[in-house]
């Protein structure tokens, strides 16, 4: 994927890592289950974005600099209850793998900044909202309303201006006030 893209582009200045997965497992589950479920999380939400923050590291350092933006989640911040307790394993390391970079490639002119958002109206909200309500899912956050998919683009629109270096290493938070630190 990496290569297609800079066939195409030539030179490419930012990264986004946007795929996530939110597993349900139960404590419960057969040893099997429990560590495919685990690996499966692992490798789409963390273990993919490594190996394009990787390539985007080693491009950027031949080109000048460039951004990394990983999309965490509130749930890397706060933890994740019972059975969905690898997306928020996965959302914490790859906060941590953001702060890694930012402390390590920064003076190669890489800039990595995570964003923490809490329910966004996406197909995976849309899915708990078809089993659980709305009201559900808009029960922690503070003012009573999921963001859409589109003010999240604004927030990763901002971090990757030039002009935003010094928010190396940071995690934004963008959640409503569903958790705040």
């Amino acid at each position: 994927m990496w290569r297609t893209a800079v066939e195409a582009a030539g030179r490419i200045h930012g990264l986004i890592n946007n795929a996530g997965i939110r597993t349900e497992i139960s404590i419960e589950a057969s040893p099997e289950d429990w560590k495919a479920a685990w690996e499966k999380e692992f490798q789409i939400n963390l273990f993919a974005a490594a190996d394009l923050c990787k390539e985007a590291i080693r491009h950027f350092k031949e080109n000048g600099g460039g951004r990394i933006v990983n999309m965490a989640s509130r749930a890397g911040q706060r933890g994740y209850v019972g059975d969905a307790m690898p997306y928020g394993a996965t959302k914490a390391a790859l906060v941590n793998l953001t702060k890694s970079i930012a402390r390590s490639f920064a003076q190669d002119g890489v800039t990595a900044i995570a964003i923490a958002p809490g329910w966004i109206r996406t197909n995976m909200a849309e899915e708990f909202i078809a089993t659980h309500g709305k009201a559900a899912a808009v029960a922690d956050i503070p003012i009573g309303e999921m963001a859409a998919p589109s003010d999240v683009a604004e927030l990763v629109a901002f971090a990757l201006r030039p002009s935003q270096a010094s928010l190396n290493g940071t995690t934004l938070d963008f959640n409503g006030g569903s958790y705040i630190r």
